[in-house]
Formats: structure tokens, sequence, C-alpha cells
């Protein structure tokens, strides 16, 4: 919640960006269900792997709406959360590395 105040803290108050964090930070989860049934139509058809960069509270979010962290062997969520950053890669798939 800190560094999300942090950021905001360039654009409103020190004061206001604190009280905008944690209104993010309790606020409920919502889904666009568009989005949602996109998804559910896509894993219908082929293995879905979401891949995220959000905190592990999403994982929680995601299981609310069938789509768990490990849902079936062929549909995942991939967290860097929980996984840490992936390495650097310095070549382009398809291409030689830099000389």
């Amino acid at each position: 919640m800190e560094s999300i105040a942090l950021g905001l803290s360039a654009h409103v108050s020190q004061a206001r960006a604190r009280e905008l964090a944690w209104a993010l930070a309790v606020a409920p989860f919502r889904a666009d269900e568009v989005m949602a049934d996109l998804l559910r139509r896509v894993r219908a058809r082929m293995p879905l792997v979401l891949v995220t960069n959000a905190t592990l509270e999403l994982e929680n979010d995601l299981a609310s709406l069938g789509f768990g962290r490990n849902a079936t062997p062929s549909h995942q969520t991939l967290s860097s959360s929980r996984t840490g950053p992936a390495p650097e890669s310095r070549t382009v798939p398809g291409r030689s590395a830099p000389q």
C-alpha cells in the first residue's frame, strides 16, 4: 500500500495519496464479466495460462471465477509474486544472440 501511496503522491497530496491507496486496498473484487466470459470460452477450446505480476490476492479472486491457480493440468495461473521475476533474456526467440 505504501508503494501505491508513494506513486500517487506525485499527483496529489500525501494525505490524499494514502487515502486513495487505502481505498484501493479495501475495495471488493470485481471482474469484468465480458472478459471473464471470453476467458471461459477460450478455456473451453484450448489450454489457458494466465500470467500476472499481481499480488497473491489475485489467486483467490480468480478462484472465485473458476480460474484457480492450478484449475486443471492444462489451465494454470503463473504469478511472479509466487515464482519471482523471470530472468532477463538477451535474445528474441528465433533470432541469434547479439555478438
